[in-house]
C-alpha cells in the first residue's frame, strides 16, 4: 500500500536551506521539538521552493536523526538510505549512534514511479523525463517545475519494495516542453544542405548548353549527331534537378526541426544537477553549535 504525504501550502515560502541549518542546530542541543516544526517547514517549502540533491539529503538525515532519536531505528533507516543516496558522507557532529546507522543503511529492494501525464519531473533533485522510473524503495519528493525553477507540483512519496506509484499530476501534457537544442545543430544542417541544393542545381543548369548544343546538331546535321552524349546530357541534368529539390526539401526539414523537435528524441536533454541557493543567513558546518535558543529561528515565530 502506497503511504503518500501530501505537502501543503506556506504562506511565505521558506529558504529551505535556513531552515536546515537551524533545524541541525536544534538537534545538535535535543530540541527535538523544535527540530521537528522546523522540518515540517522544509516539507510544506517543497510545494513552492525547488529542493536539490544536498538539501534532501540533509533533510532525511534529520528525519532520521529524529527518529533514531525517539527509539525508532526501524523508521530513520529509510531516511538514512535516502539520504546516502545523495550524499554519502556522514555528519559526525550527530554523533556516533546516527552515523553507525547512517553508514549501514540500505534500501530493501526497487520500485517503480510513473508519471500521468508523462511530464518531466524532478525527482530527488535530478530531472527525469523517462517513466516509468526504477529507483530504490523508500522516501522520494517529486516535483514539477518551469524552466525558470517555479513549482507546479510537489509530492513526498514513500514507495514500498516492488510497487509502483502513480503519481496523477492534473497538470497539461503541455509541459513535455520543447527545448532547443544548446548548438543549432538541425538548422546548420539545413542550411549546408539547401546550400549543397543549389550547387546541385547550379549543376543541372550547365547541362542546359550542351543538351542545346548536340540537340541543334542533330537537327541540323543528322550525320554529327551523338545520341548517346545528348542522352547522357539529358539524364545528367534530370538526376541534378531532382538532387537539388530533394536537398532543398531536407534542408527545409532540417530548419524547420530546429524549433519544433525536442531534444529528448537525440537523448540529449540530460539532467542537470542544480545547486541550493546559499542560506539567507550563512552557516559554517565546522564552526562551534551555538545554542539557536538564543535567536529567534526561523519559521518558530
Amino acid at each position: 500500500m502506497l503511504f503518500l504525504l501530501a505537502t501543503v501550502a506556506f504562506a511565505k515560502c521558506p529558504n529551505l536551506q535556513t531552515e536546515l541549518d537551524t533545524a541541525r542546530e536544534f538537534i545538535l542541543y535535543e530540541k527535538v521539538e523544535e527540530a521537528a516544526t522546523l522540518l515540517a517547514n522544509v516539507e510544506a517549502g517543497f510545494a513552492c521552493a525547488p529542493a536539490y540533491p544536498d538539501q534532501l539529503s540533509r533533510y532525511w538525515l534529520l528525519k532520521g536523526t529524529l527518529a533514531q532519536m525517539a527509539g525508532k531505528p526501524d523508521e530513520a533507516t529509510p531516511y538514512f538510505a535516502a539520504a546516502r543516496r545523495l550524499s554519502p558522507e556522514p555528519d559526525l557532529q550527530l554523533g556516533p549512534v546516527v552515523v553507525g546507522a547512517f553508514k549501514v543503511a540500505e534500501a530493501p529492494g526497487t520500485a517503480q514511479l510513473n508519471m500521468q501525464p508523462a511530464i518531466p519531473a524532478w525527482v530527488d533533485g535530478k530531472e527525469e523525463t523517462t517513466w516509468p522510473l526504477t529507483l530504490p524503495s523508500g522516501p522520494h519528493l517529486v516535483q514539477v517545475r518551469t524552466e525558470d525553477d517555479r513549482v507546479l507540483y510537489s509530492n513526498l512519496i514513500d514507495i514500498p519494495v516492488g510497487q509502483t506509484a502513480l503519481l496523477e499530476t492534473k497538470l497539461p501534457a503541455s509541459l513535455a516542453r520543447k527545448k532547443k537544442l544548446p548548438f543549432p545543430v538541425y538548422m546548420v544542417g539545413g542550411i549546408l544542405l539547401a546550400g549543397a541544393g543549389g550547387a546541385t542545381a547550379w549543376g543541372a543548369m550547365q547541362q542546359d548548353p550542351i543538351i542545346e548544343t548536340e540537340y541543334n546538331t542533330c537537327v541540323r546535321s543528322p550525320g554529327k549527331c551523338d545520341e548517346s552524349a545528348f542522352r547522357g546530357a539529358g539524364l545528367r541534368g534530370d538526376l541534378f534537378s531532382i538532387g537539388s529539390y530533394a536537398l532543398w526539401t531536407i534542408g527545409a526539414v532540417g530548419i524547420t526541426a530546429q524549433f519544433v523537435l525536442p531534444t529528448d528524441v537525440l537523448g540529449w536533454n540530460k539532467s542537470k544537477k542544480k545547486t541550493a541557493p546559499p542560506p539567507e543567513e550563512p552557516v559554517d558546518p565546522g564552526a562551534p553549535a551555538v545554542d539557536p535558543a538564543a535567536t529567534t529561528p526561523a519559521g518558530t515565530q
